[in-house]
């Protein structure tokens, strides 16, 4: 399983980290939420295939595109970098 790590606003897989992979986040929120991929698109602006690819193939996120996806899944971006967490 790859892991991720905020690096510059990216996700690089050169750094990893002890968390699930973004990727897979987002699946799993999206999936028990009941949000299609369809649904998530038109709520975030992010394609199909950019949303698909993020969850099946392991693509980088920006973290604006993290940021838009947090808002419509109604979860703390802190949910997807908690290394990042403040406290």
């Amino acid at each position: 399983m790859t892991k991720y790590k905020l690096t510059k606003g990216n996700i690089n897989r050169k750094e990893r980290c002890d968390i699930m992979p973004i990727g897979k986040l987002v699946k799993k929120l999206r999936e028990s939420k009941g949000v299609t991929i369809y649904r998530l698109s038109k709520d975030t602006g992010i394609s199909q295939s950019t949303i698909s690819s993020l969850e099946n193939k392991g693509k980088t996120a920006s973290f604006d595109n993290v940021v838009k996806i947090a808002k419509a899944l109604d979860v703390p971006i802190e949910t997807f970098y908690p290394e990042r967490r403040v406290g």
